[in-house]
């Protein structure tokens, strides 16, 4: 009794206590040891896996890549065999031609370049191909071909537009965009006016482009522009403008009776003496036949010649003041 009461209070120590303290820590350090052997274990067999993982990898790369190269070689087997069934299939025979843009062109003039026959599948043409053929056609500024299935091929066409005829020689239609394009007649297109060029006696349609013809055609369409802006075409209607690169533009009315030899530009201020000129033989009851403004030395100075011009007592050939511009006046 007396022992139990020193052990509550303290004074003696609890042998089983003692024994069981370091029973535990004992127990604790097995616990511990045998849970850091299982990790490793498992660490160890997570490591096995994955090298085992990795073997098999590479072990099959031969195989994918074979079994790759297989499935891509058929590809291009299958497609084949898939185009040359559309091709074959009456489901995809060209039925319709749908030509969009004419003018001067006609659908038979479009299907004869191109070679497009009613009834070959669709397939066979390539746009690519269509359009490059269809460009080399005069007429052909822009063109665009695109398929509709099953059967229709949609061809939009974009005509030149032509503003003037081209005499070198041979007579050329010339568009907007300064180029000759085609052969004519001059029949063909007589409210058109006519670019002569003084210094080409005869020239070939191949080689327009490499006579550096196309920068005067430009220059000479923008002088016809200008001269229409002016009104001077209501009364003297542009029927011909004459290119030379050293003598400038000469500008022809009413068949070639009227000449206007403008020189070279500027020209601003020659449009204003040539209405001023033009508007005083018509209060004097005279026609112009030749008017000069190309004296580059002396501007003011123009040359006229003049059919019903009545200068009584005066010499034909001399300076005349005119509204503070001299003009001199041939015979």
């Amino acid at each position: 009794m007396r022992g139990v009461l020193q052990r509550l209070l303290g004074r003696a120590p609890d042998s089983r206590s003692a024994h069981t303290g370091p029973r535990r820590h004992q127990q604790q350090r097995t616990a511990t040891r045998r849970a850091g052997q299982t990790r490793s274990r498992t660490v160890r067999r997570v490591l096995r896996r994955e090298r085992l993982l990795r073997l098999l990898v590479l072990a099959s790369r031969p195989l994918l890549f074979v079994a790759l190269a297989a499935l891509t070689a058929t590809i291009p087997v299958g497609l084949y065999r898939l185009l040359l069934h559309a091709m074959g299939s009456p489901h995809f025979a060209l039925k319709e031609v749908r030509v969009q843009g004419l003018s001067h062109l006609t659908e038979e003039d479009v299907a004869s370049a191109a070679g497009l026959r009613l009834g070959t599948s669709i397939m066979a043409y390539d746009p690519d191909e269509v359009e490059h053929a269809l460009s080399r056609e005069d007429w052909v500024r822009r063109v665009h071909v695109r398929r509709e299935l099953p059967q229709t091929l949609v061809v939009d066409i974009t005509e030149r537009t032509p503003v003037a005829v081209l005499a070198a020689g041979d007579l050329f239609l010339v568009d907007d965009t300064a180029t000759p394009f085609t052969r004519v007649s001059v029949r063909e297109h007589p409210d058109l006016p006519v670019i002569s060029l003084g210094s080409v006696e005869s020239v070939r349609r191949e080689d327009l482009r490499t006579l550096g013809l196309q920068e005067m055609l430009a220059e000479a369409l923008a002088l016809i522009a200008e001269y229409d802006r002016t009104g001077l075409g209501d009364d003297y209607p542009l029927e011909e403008i004459s290119v030379d690169p050293v003598d400038g533009y000469r500008i022809y009315s009413r068949g070639g009776e009227v000449a206007f030899v403008l020189g070279k530009a500027p020209f601003v201020r020659k449009w204003g003496r040539l209405a001023t000129i033009l508007e005083d033989l018509d209060n004097r009851g005279a026609a112009p036949m030749t008017i000069r403004l190309d004296n580059e030395l002396d501007p003011g100075r123009v040359a006229v010649q003049a059919a019903g011009l009545d200068l009584p007592g005066q010499d034909r050939r001399r300076f005349v003041p005119l509204e503070g511009m001299p003009r001199e006046l041939l015979p």
